[in-house]
């Protein structure tokens, strides 16, 4: 495509590729690093319900936009003269839908799984 043609001459390409290595270690490391704080958080016995509340929040708060998109095919609506330009812009915009309604989702889900778990071990420790 001509965008990555012109990208390529200008250096950019390998100037991007040479992070690229980089930003998906430092994603796995935030990942790791947040799953690590939560187990230790449930090691403690501290409440996860608010870390639950948070993620659940935010999960819904970024899945919800995106999946109206994605059901009333908003991104095919778009239109340009340009072929290659559509091709690529819608390309772009589907794939970033996609990745944000994946990432709420999961959020969502991993939020409503801490705020069960926290309920449950809530009422647990009154009955004992």
């Amino acid at each position: 495509m001509y965008s990555f043609d012109v990208m390529k001459r200008a250096g950019i390409i390998e100037k991007l590729d040479r992070y690229m290595g980089l930003v998906r270690r430092y994603k796995i490391a935030v990942f790791i690093g947040t799953a690590v704080l939560f187990v230790i958080l449930i090691i403690l016995k501290r409440p996860i319900y608010w870390g639950g509340t948070a993620l659940f929040a935010s999960g819904l708060i970024m899945a919800a936009p995106a999946i109206i998109i994605k059901a009333n095919g908003m991104i095919d609506k778009f239109s340009l003269k340009s072929y290659t330009t559509y091709t690529l812009v819608t390309g772009f915009l589907e794939n970033i839908n996609k990745t944000v309604m994946t990432a709420g989702i999961a959020m969502f889900a991993v939020g409503a799984v801490l705020v069960a778990v926290s309920l449950i071990f809530s009422r647990k420790e009154k009955n004992d």
